[in-house]
């Protein structure tokens, strides 16, 4: 398996986080929906750890949109 980059990190938290004032889902929702702690989730969006398969998947669910434009960064 390969480890997730610095980018891929950094590009996840910044979509999530526009995601999240977009529709309105809260961290305890994606928490909830992974099945992990709200501690977590911010750890990932400060991008200390990667996220997981299991948060990945929620996201996606959560906000309908792909996993790989989760980990995207916005065309510059």
């Amino acid at each position: 398996t390969r480890e997730m980059t610095l980018e891929q990190k950094k590009a996840f938290a910044k979509n999530v986080r526009h995601l999240k004032v977009d529709t309105g889902v809260t961290f305890r929702a994606i928490a909830d929906k992974a099945g992990v702690s709200e501690t977590y989730i911010n750890n990932i969006l400060r991008c200390d750890k990667p996220p997981s398969a299991d948060v990945l998947m929620a996201c996606s669910e959560l906000f309908g949109v792909t996993i790989d434009s989760l980990l995207r960064s916005a065309a510059k």
